[in-house]
């Protein structure tokens, strides 16, 4: 298998300690690992810094080739441009980020994806985290969803999908007219990102908002495992870590809801979108930002604004002024 692993590390020495120990015992032996380290903000990374660089440079398990930013490129040029990077040489790509636990089959998951959605070009991403509540769909058929949502936590993509939005991430504007026309079924939080998008591409956000708002523009799908092959270690530090979170309630409910199953998918649906995967999808993310946002009145105002317009459009068709 040709498909190498993109790493993206910055100052988390645990995490990535952890993370490479998992990739090490994977199932199937990928044959490279792409190491882009981000340099120090201020002098006070610089030693963090310096250990990650450490633990890529002592991996001796595997071929690597290490990236060592001179300056700090943020967590979205990073990311971007490591990628557009490795695209240029490779077809295809798993991405792991330095809190992205992955199990033992998630490298050999990844590609049986990348090996089976391959020819159709509706499908942008593959990955291992499929943002589900459990038991949200008992009689699913198969062992992979076709989601609505993009998931950055252990995904992979093709380099024919990344070089269609490359140069629109790396200035990105939303593609929807108004924030008020993003579909709802990605979640809700999209709108008020979308919004927040057109200011400012905030580093937590950078593939959350703009991949899943351009996938949603073009009506693209993200095949994920209805298993949870990864699990993020790293939710209460770095760009991820918030005063407005309550750690202890997500802590909770990722630990209720997204237990590993370390299984690689046999049975795949067709290339088509179901409307109970959309909603399941949904209400995940929904909850999830119910937890995370500070302004948590906004997840339900793009609903009422869309059934506002909605009621709008229907008097005006009934000849109201």
């Amino acid at each position: 298998m040709n498909t190498p692993v993109v790493f993206f590390a910055f100052r988390r020495v645990d995490t990535t300690r952890h993370v490479l120990a998992a990739l090490r015992t994977q199932t199937v032996r990928f044959p490279l690992i792409i190491a882009f380290s981000d340099g120090a903000r201020h002098d006070e990374d610089a030693p963090h810094v310096e250990a990650v660089r450490a633990l890529l440079r002592a991996i001796d398990w595997t071929e690597v080739q290490l990236v060592e930013r001179e300056y700090n490129y943020g967590g979205p040029a990073n990311l971007i441009q490591g990628i557009s990077q490795v695209f240029e040489s490779y077809e295809r790509a798993v991405i792991v980020e330095d809190d992205v636990l992955p199990s033992p089959h998630f490298y050999e998951a990844m590609c049986k994806l990348l090996d089976h959605y391959q020819s159709a070009s509706s499908i942008f991403s593959v990955g291992g985290y499929p943002s589900l509540l459990r038991d949200s769909l008992p009689n699913y058929p198969y062992d992979v969803i076709l989601s609505p949502r993009f998931s950055v936590w252990g995904w992979a993509t093709w380099s024919d999908r990344w070089k269609q939005v490359r140069d629109r991430l790396f200035n990105f504007k939303n593609p929807f007219s108004t924030p008020d026309d993003v579909p709802l079924r990605a979640g809700a939080d999209l709108h008020t990102m979308a919004c927040e998008a057109e200011h400012e591409l905030r580093g937590f956000f950078w593939a959350g908002t703009a991949l899943a708002l351009l996938s949603l523009y073009h009506g693209w799908l993200h095949a994920l495992t209805t298993g949870y092959l990864v699990n993020n270690i790293g939710l209460n530090t770095g760009q991820h870590a918030r005063e407005n979170v309550n750690m202890r309630t997500l802590t909770a409910f990722l630990a209720e809801h997204n237990a590993i199953a370390d299984k690689v998918p046999e049975r795949f649906p067709p290339v088509e979108p179901r409307s109970d995967v959309a909603a399941a999808v949904q209400c995940y993310v929904d909850a999830i930002n119910h937890i995370t946002t500070r302004r948590r009145g906004t997840l339900w105002l793009p609903r009422l604004r869309r059934w506002l317009n909605q009621l709008r459009k229907e008097y005006q068709n009934r000849g109201g002024a």
